[in-house]
């Protein structure tokens, strides 16, 4: 959408793995909201993104971190939207890679002040100096 202040550049490369980078602040999708609200365009993304947990009810670990990581690359998604996308428990997903990847300093907390928040909602760190600097919850 032309004049958008956050825009969102996708891009498709030979090997179809995606590519994005991200201007300005990072998109958040309300944990009140249905992922519906979202653009098609982004919804048709994330989908493409979540096709292989979607299409296999169990995958390797690393490759579920690997899915995680790339769907909350410029969003703050909520376990609740990441199980959607995922069709995954979002309790499993929480204590099994989210709060992990938060730990590792792999996830960023929308709310660090307030881990248990019910809304929680999840970013990809990408800068080392952010990650190193990153609250661990």
């Amino acid at each position: 959408m032309p004049g958008r202040e956050n825009i969102i550049q996708i891009g498709f490369e030979v090997e179809g793995s995606l590519s994005q980078s991200i201007q300005d602040s990072p998109q958040s999708v309300d944990s009140s909201q249905s992922l519906d609200s979202l653009p098609t365009a982004e919804l048709e993304v994330l989908q493409k993104i979540a096709a292989p947990a979607i299409s296999s009810q169990w995958l390797q670990e690393q490759r579920t971190r690997q899915i995680i990581s790339e769907l909350c690359q410029g969003y703050f998604l909520t376990s609740a939207h990441l199980a959607q996308l995922m069709n995954r428990n979002p309790s499993s997903l929480r204590s099994r890679f989210l709060s992990p990847m938060v730990n590792e300093g792999l996830l960023k907390l929308r709310y660090p002040d307030k881990p248990n928040r019910p809304d929680q909602a999840y970013r990809t760190v990408d800068e080392p100096a952010e990650r190193s600097n990153s609250d661990h919850a």
